[in-house]
């Protein structure tokens, strides 16, 4: 298939959703062996996946289907504005190669920045929301064993969002940067 500007669209729109269902598969099943209460007692229930767990309250074995069910629904639309944005951007470079090259490394810098900005969500969730600070908090799941966790939990999924947007600007400003370098020639 020639990578007209068009057919650039009808496939990076959908690989894009594809990429953050897998990073935020690979992130859920992380945060589930870290903290399995953030997805038992929150994220199962607010995705409505919780009634297909027979015995969930006690926490045994590793429900992948339904973490893959929740990061699915979390995420795909996020690859879908994402990559909307990186694609658009791309759009003005002539040579197919070079606009899927710079496409490629500009979704790599944003899943980088995602990453990052996720882990210090949870040293932010760890300083700020953890022990006495918890009080300040409005809503904890009833029954939480481990609410340190949860709140760091919580944090970092908070804060996987706000990467993916920063890591969106700052791969935008990667791209902006590559169109003027390309346009220079």
């Amino acid at each position: 298939m020639k990578l007209t500007k068009r057919n650039t669209l009808l496939v990076l729109l959908p690989l894009s959703c594809i990429i953050a269902a897998i990073y935020a598969i690979i992130n859920d099943c992380l945060l589930y062996l870290f903290c399995p209460e953030f997805f038992t007692k929150f994220k199962f229930i607010e995705y409505g996946v919780r009634q297909n767990i027979p015995g969930l309250e006690t926490d045994t074995g590793f429900p992948l289907t339904e973490i893959a069910q929740v990061a699915i629904m979390a995420s795909w639309w996020m690859g879908l504005i994402i990559g909307t944005t990186l694609t658009v951007l791309c759009l003005p470079i002539i040579c197919p190669k070079t606009r899927l090259i710079t496409i490629a490394k500009a979704m790599g810098i944003t899943t980088l920045v995602t990453a990052v900005i996720s882990l210090t969500g949870l040293v932010f969730g760890k300083l700020f929301l953890t022990g006495k600070n918890m009080l300040n908090f409005g809503y904890l799941p009833n029954g939480l064993q481990k609410p340190d966790d949860f709140m760091m939990a919580f944090s970092l999924h908070n804060f996987s969002y706000i990467g993916a947007i920063t890591g969106m600007f700052v791969a935008s400003v990667y791209i902006i940067k590559k169109k003027k370098k390309l346009m220079a020639f």
